[in-house]
This record gives structure tokens, sequence and C-alpha cells, in this order.
């Protein structure tokens, strides 16, 4: 297996927008505070893609990810995480 460079892992927490349907909108005067991790893929100026899921592998035929974008404005906290194996493998807990 070759090695590969991931991006960072990152803890974030961040403001989420509120969908509401039929509801009393007074109960929902303020955006949801919302925490994720993952790896940190891209960002500009603007925001962050954090992808949460990822295919590895060569028989994989295009690449598919799972994740979310997230504007810098609304992020309260983004946290690089270490990337010390809790778990891996046979080897058990470290």
């Amino acid at each position: 297996m070759s090695a590969t460079v991931s991006p960072p892992l990152v803890y974030v927490r961040y403001l989420d927008h509120v969908l509401f349907k039929d509801m009393d909108p007074g109960a929902y005067s303020e955006p949801s505070v919302r925490e994720t991790v993952g790896w940190l893929a891209s960002e500009n100026e603007r925001a962050i893609q954090l992808i949460w899921e990822r295919q590895l592998g060569e028989g994989a035929t295009r690449q598919r990810a799972t994740g979310l974008v997230i504007l810098k404005a609304d992020i309260l906290e983004l946290k690089h995480l270490n990337d010390r194996y809790i778990y891996k493998g046979k080897q058990g807990l470290t």
C-alpha cells in the first residue's frame, strides 16, 4: 500500500441554519450551534470544505465523498486534531 497524504483532521463548532415548518416562528429565532469532525479538504476566503467519508482504493471508477461546506463567518471554533492512533488494526488501543 502506498503512503498518501491526507488533509488535516479538524473539529469544527459552527452556527447552522434552522429550517422550521408549520411551527411557532418565535421559537426559532437563532441559529443552531452544531459540531462536526472531518478532513479539511479545501478552503477559500469565504468557506471551508469538510469531508466525512471518502472512497479509498484503486478500484474506484470515480472520486466520491460525503461532507459539508461551512461559511467561515459561521465558524465559532476550528481545532486541528492530532494524528495519534487510538485503534489501529490488531495492535489494539494505544
